[in-house]
């Protein structure tokens, strides 16, 4: 196995054991229910915040999010992951 694919292989697993031990917690732990109506009925009075969200790119938003953030994980994967675990072999032996 090459090392690309040792990284890659390492950091999906990394990635579904860090969600699934949330929802995990998520389940166990509960007790959040209906949290994000109290949070808008205290906020709901008088503000008029308008925020910037996918929604915004219209039909083709979700496929530009999605698309934006396969680059942005193939980039940390490709060439950024590698780089904390190069070793180099060269300097370990002795002339």
């Amino acid at each position: 196995m090459d090392r690309f694919t040792k990284y890659a292989l390492i950091t999906i697993v990394v990635i579904v054991a860090v969600l699934v031990a949330m929802a995990y917690i998520g389940y166990q732990v509960g007790g959040n229910g209906a949290t994000d109506d109290k949070v808008n009925e205290k906020a709901g009075g008088g503000t008029t915040y308008n925020p910037f969200t996918i929604e915004h790119f219209g039909e083709n938003g979700e496929y530009v999010g999605f698309c934006a953030a396969g680059c942005v994980g193939g980039f940390l994967v490709g060439y950024i992951f590698p780089t904390l675990f190069n070793s180099n072999t060269e300097s370990r032996r002795k002339n």
